[in-house]
């Protein structure tokens, strides 16, 4: 046999024994249906929900879908276009890109969304606000072989 079809089978043997480090194993579908609500005090202000948290070693999340009228933050990063409350209704979009999904985050990644506007009621200097937010997750498990 000649070198180059011993190299070919020394590189399929390699090849077809080789296998992935980890499989994922469906655990469950996770949804985060919330409206959060507080008091806006006079002026410019940002409001942020609680995180989510990733579960411990051993689960990944896929996030599938996300809506909310505020934005998403990944690990403290936006990662879809925020909305800011002008008051009286109005509300405008800011040019950042939305967000492509599936979203995978690991153990111990964190999710929260946040909200941003003003509030010019100068007889009451609080306004009542609130964040909406929905997220479809899927949760796996890290099975090793």
């Amino acid at each position: 046999m000649d070198f180059k079809k011993t190299l070919l089978i020394i590189c399929l043997f390699v090849g077809l024994n080789t296998v992935a480090q980890n499989r994922l194993e469906f655990n469950q579908v996770v949804t985060i249906d919330t409206n959060y609500i507080w008091q806006a005090g006079y002026g410019n202000w940002t409001h942020y929900t609680s995180y989510h948290y990733v579960p411990a070693a051993g689960k990944v999340w896929k996030i599938e879908s996300s809506a909310s009228n505020g934005y998403l933050e990944i690990n403290d990063v936006d990662v879809a276009g925020r909305l800011y409350y002008a008051g009286g209704g109005n509300t405008q979009n800011v040019a950042i890109e939305p967000v492509s999904f599936p979203i995978w985050l690991k153990s111990g990644d964190k999710i929260r969304y946040g909200f941003s506007g003003s509030c010019s009621n100068a007889n009451t200097y609080i306004c009542p606000s609130t964040i909406r937010h929905f997220i479809s997750i899927i949760e796996f498990n890290v099975v090793t072989d």
